[in-house]
């Protein structure tokens, strides 16, 4: 997306939230009001210059350079303005509970927290607003004009529907609650329902009705509406997500995998029903990745329901059938105009004008929104000459917007039909194509006339036939559209060439979105490279497409010519089966001044990625492995890169990290080897993201042996580090990580060989070379959803034992999650520092106890799906500083050790379910009541349903990491 059209929004929330009730509150309460009040001026300022900067950027390169430090600076705002926007919330939620919870959790008033809080935020907040102070200053050196704050309007719905107005979807409706509410469902995880339509059908109607049915309400623990529209940002997504299960507004959290545990922690395992209403997005990766997200943590028998007017998105999101939503009939279309145009309840309308309104309501096709439209506007016409002047006219005539045309000669439909909509605007998508075979048709459409349409999709059907491919050039031919157009899609095109007002830069001068989708006799692109103002580029199932460039440019003096994409920012192939190269002859000779962001998936001949991107911030590649790892580490601004292998390479590769790599998603590699650069200065300082799957080359234990060891050097500023599906890793990699010395996060998940224990051959690490020595939090997750044959062996002695000196080596350790690991006895890291635990899912956890250490720092603990945890080890029997306790479905556990029944009175939540003889003792007239009763927060079976807040509140407090 153009920094343009992200700017303006982004300053408008930070604008509001610099404004916000809670926040001006809270920063009066520790004097920081001066300063929070003078960030809003000056963003105010900004706001007032930034339309006129947006005109200016394209000519001036110090106005580029100023915006970009205008969006970091606004982003850091962002997060700044979010975390009072947290304490407020925080200070709320404690204020809400009971006198005796506020008593106990008394800790969080604290003299020493309040200052704490207020010397962080002071530091925090003047160093933004010094940025902020900066950017005006230079600001006002470019005599920017002074213009009012261009408003963004986004397309926004909600869950809410008055059901006795809805007319015709009754039918609908049970049919999709049947299919929700199906025994089948519950088989699966996560199941996905799409309901598609063409716009103003009521996809988004219907699906208000069936999230508001009772039926739906009981059968579902969790309900989500979450409106997507035209921009589907994975990350924001999960955020409205977040926003609308715990009622907190504007979540600010930015890294990916604290999002996706904050989410996990929120879903719980609950069967939900998650609505994504108005989705556009085609992009399978986007998908993959969401659902990731959305997959792990739901309970089964989940489901989402997506609506959307594209088949597309309902083939890649979709594992049900879609549910096709169809128009209305003639009665409930003319049942839906009465209520509108008429008085219902009073007198019956005029017999001449329900006759002429019948007229009207047949050109309607059936739209309920184009219905009820011109049922409003009939309401205001009551004379009988301007029914009649309407009903005669063709009805789209007067209206402005036609979002899908289909043509289908074999029903008499006639293309020609478009001659005189002159005045469509916005999007229009015309599909049938491969139906029509007169050339005179398609020219009578008059396409070129529409210069109100800024978007235009051509589609044509899948054919054998060979006449329909000849056919297809000439009809395309005459589809010429008018020179203003801005964006051009052409699916299932199967002429093998395009025609010429694709090949004439004059004629498509100003577009700026091109996607060519299933033309797949098509072996050359028209020189897409003449187009100025091309911005977007995606080349998808282009089968006979070998280069992106075909043929050899010469200039006139004999020299071979450079081919420069001038101002293309995004380019995507997808599914390019043959594509070898980016030219013919030379792939040297295509410069892309520009590109930002490139994406290449499933294009398993192409053996490079372009030579010259000197701007290329993301590149993203899947499932075309024969491109060369040696290439990309000579990228020279990349920051984001994700490349995974289906089959690993062929050939040996070497691959060292950009000095400019900020995050890194790399899998599938085997035969990779560390690049060695005689400039040894040039370690990496800014990669703080890594994830690893399936990729075997960067453990000793791998095909490449100690080689591998030769990658951490450029790993030694990670903050997060996952690895997946890694068999080479066996035991607890010390030499590999022995540079993290930052690193917070760390995660290993299905590594079925890895048994966490160390190698015979190493030795302990000196004192003060702690590796891990800032880790706060580290997960041990081994699905074990592949049969009792493919569950790990996961026997972990200890991750790490304490240094020679007897010093903890993890002193910075505060999470720890552990989760399915079948044979894993007992905790295995040894850190005084941890302070929540969470234990699930590990069948063989029982009384053994082969540590030394104390648990503290404790402050939660959650043990869940443990059944062989009989006894207490004695690690956990004296947890002093333990403030929530929640234990599940661990029926062996029927008593508190000694130690732990002395500090029950002490805590603020206590949790037990499926754990029927720990939870009799428990309960009012048990043993263990006189220890329990103080406690403010308690939930027992019986009392199910009780304190939802303060569950909530403590997931929310569970993700929270010290620094």
């Amino acid at each position: 997306m153009a920094l343009s059209m992200v700017l303006s929004p982004l300053l408008s929330v930070v604008f509001r939230k610099a404004a916000d009730s809670l926040i001006t509150k809270i920063c009066q309460i520790h004097g920081l009001d001066n300063c929070r009040r003078k960030l809003h001026r000056q963003l105010l300022a900004i706001q007032e210059m930034i339309a006129d900067a947006e005109e200016h950027r394209v000519e001036s390169r110090a106005v580029q350079e100023w915006m970009k430090d205008l969006g970091a600076a606004a982003n850091e705002a962002l997060d700044v303005l979010g975390e009072f926007q947290y304490e407020a919330l925080r200070q709320n939620a404690i204020s809400q509970q009971s006198c005796a919870s506020a008593k106990v959790i008394k800790d969080f008033f604290t003299h020493e927290n309040h200052l704490v809080f207020h010397y962080k935020m002071r530091k925090k907040l003047t160093k933004v607003l010094g940025k902020i102070d900066e950017i005006v200053t230079e600001m006002n050196k470019f005599n920017f004009i002074r213009r009012d704050p261009t408003p963004t309007i986004d397309r926004e719905t909600h869950s809410f529907v008055v059901e006795s107005e809805i007319i015709g979807r009754d039918g609908d409706k049970e049919k999709v609650v049947s299919e929700l509410m199906d025994p089948k469902q519950a088989r699966d995880n996560v199941s996905v329902l799409a309901i598609v339509g063409i716009g103003g059908l009521g996809k988004t109607t219907l699906a208000q009705m069936v999230y508001n049915d009772e039926r739906v309400k009981k059968h579902f623990q969790l309900l989500m509406w979450v409106c997507v529209s035209t921009e589907f940002r994975v990350s924001n997504i999960i955020k409205y997500v977040l926003e609308v299960t715990t009622n907190e507004s504007d979540i600010s959290i930015s890294n990916k995998e604290v999002l996706q545990r904050r989410l996990r922690e929120t879903l719980g395992r609950k069967k939900y029903l998650l609505v994504l209403d108005d989705v556009w997005n085609e992009e399978k990766e986007k998908w993959d990745e969401l659902r990731t997200m959305l997959f792990f943590g739901a309970g089964s028998g989940s489901i989402i329901m997506v609506t959307t007017r594209s088949k597309e998105v309902a083939k890649i999101m979709g594992t049900l059938p879609s549910h096709d939503l169809e128009p209305l009939n003639e009665e409930d279309s003319w049942t839906l105009f009465k209520k509108k145009a008429f008085d219902v309840g009073f007198e019956e309308p005029p017999e001449e004008l329900c006759a002429i309104g019948r007229t009207i309501v047949r050109k309607c096709v059936g739209l309920p929104l184009v219905v009820k439209a011109m049922g409003g506007l009939m309401r205001t016409k009551p004379e009988v000459h301007d029914w009649r002047a309407i009903s005669e006219n063709n009805i789209l005539n007067g209206l402005q917007t036609l979002t899908k045309y289909v043509a289908d000669s074999g029903k008499g439909d006639s293309i020609g039909e478009l001659n005189n909509l002159n005045l469509l605007s916005g999007h229009m998508s015309i599909s049938g194509l491969e139906s029509i075979r007169d050339e005179e048709d398609a020219k009578t459409a008059n396409i070129a006339t529409k210069t109100k349409l800024c978007s235009l999709k051509l589609e044509w059907g899948l054919t054998d036939s060979k006449e329909a491919t000849k056919n297809d050039q000439v009809l395309l031919e005459a589809l010429v559209p008018h020179y203003k157009l801005k964006y051009l899609a052409i699916y299932g095109y199967s002429s093998s060439d395009f025609p010429k007002w694709m090949k004439e830069a004059l004629i498509i001068k100003n577009l700026k979105r091109l996607r060519l989708n299933r033309c797949i006799n098509c072996a050359e692109l028209p020189p897409l490279w003449q187009l100025p103002s091309l911005e977007n580029l995606y080349l998808q199932e282009m089968e006979s497409l070998i280069h992106i460039v075909g043929g050899t440019c010469m200039h006139a003096h004999g020299r071979e010519s450079v081919i420069t994409f001038p101002n293309l920012k995004v380019l995507e192939v997808e599914s390019l089966l043959n594509l070898e190269s980016w030219h013919e002859e030379n792939s040297e000779l295509i410069v892309f001044p520009k590109l930002n962001k490139l994406e290449i998936h499933d294009s398993p001949k192409l053996i490079s990625t372009p030579i010259h991107a000197p701007l290329l911030s993301i590149l993203e590649i899947t499932n075309s492995s024969e491109i060369k790892l040696h290439q990309i580490s000579k990228l020279p601004m990349l920051s984001y890169l994700h490349i995974t292998a289906d089959t690993p390479p062929s050939h040996p590769d070497a691959f060292r990290p950009t000095k400019t790599l900020e995050e890194m998603v790399i899998g599938g590699f085997e035969n990779v080897n560390p690049l060695e650069e005689e400039n040894q200065n040039c370690q990496t300082k800014t990669l703080h993201e890594l994830t690893i799957n399936e990729s075997n080359c960067f453990f000793s234990d791998g095909p490449t042996g100690e080689l591998a060891l030769g990658f951490w050097k450029y790993f030694d500023a990670l903050e997060s580090l996952n690895i997946w599906f890694c068999d080479a890793l066996v035991f607890w990699p010390e030499q590999e990580f022995k540079s993290l010395k930052c690193l917070k996060l760390l995660s290993i998940h299905a590594c079925y060989n890895f048994t966490g224990s160390l190698q015979e051959s190493s030795s302990p690490t000196p004192n003060g070379e702690d590796s891990l020595a800032h880790l706060e939090s580290l997960e041990l997750i081994s699905p074990t959803s592949g049969g009792e044959d493919s569950l790990p062996h996961l026997e972990i002695v200890e991750l790490s034992s304490p240094t020679p000196g007897g010093e903890d080596s993890l002193p910075h350790l505060e999470i720890l999650l552990i989760s399915d690991c079948s044979q894993l006895v007992e905790v295995p890291v040894h850190s005084k520092s941890i302070k929540h635990l969470i234990i699930d899912s590990c069948p063989k956890f029982s009384q053994e106890d082969r540590g030394n250490f104390n648990l503290t720092e404790l402050t939660t603990l959650e043990i869940s799906n443990c059944t062989n945890w009989i006894a207490w080890p004695n690690n956990m029997e004296h947890l002093p500083s333990l403030e929530r306790l929640h234990i599940s479905n661990c029926q062996g556990i029927e008593s508190f050790p000694e130690p732990l029944q002395q500090s029950l009175s002490s805590l603020q939540c206590l949790e037990i379910e499926k754990c029927p003889i720990l939870e009799r003792r428990c309960r009012k007239g048990g043993e263990y009541w006189h220890l329990v009763s103080p406690i403010p927060e308690k939930k027992f079976p019986t009392e199910a349903g009780k304190n939802t807040k303060w569950k909530s509140f403590s997931r929310r407090l569970l993700c929270i990491r010290g620094r």
